[in-house]
């Protein structure tokens, strides 16, 4: 188990290995958490519409990033999460 203090840490170190991400894909991922978020919360986070935003989640998922579930809600793969 990692100390929560390192948690956020060791995912910009994760995140930071992923090749070829673009700043606003690393500002979407700065929204996550360890608990699934709702696009909406994640628009609203990064400032662009859901339309937008849709299409990058879908590149990110489609890298392994991320997972969709039921919901519109996302979470990080686990091998990115902490």
């Amino acid at each position: 188990m990692v100390a929560p203090h390192l948690r956020g840490q060791l995912l910009v170190r994760k995140i930071a290995e992923l090749p070829r991400m673009t700043r606003l894909e690393k500002k979407i991922i700065d929204q996550f958490s360890t608990e699934p978020i709702q696009i909406d919360q994640i628009s609203r986070g990064v400032k662009i519409p859901i339309e937008e935003l849709a299409e990058f989640l879908l590149a990110l998922e489609l890298k392994g990033i991320v997972r969709e579930l039921s919901g519109k809600r996302f979470v990080l793969e686990d091998e990115f999460s902490c």
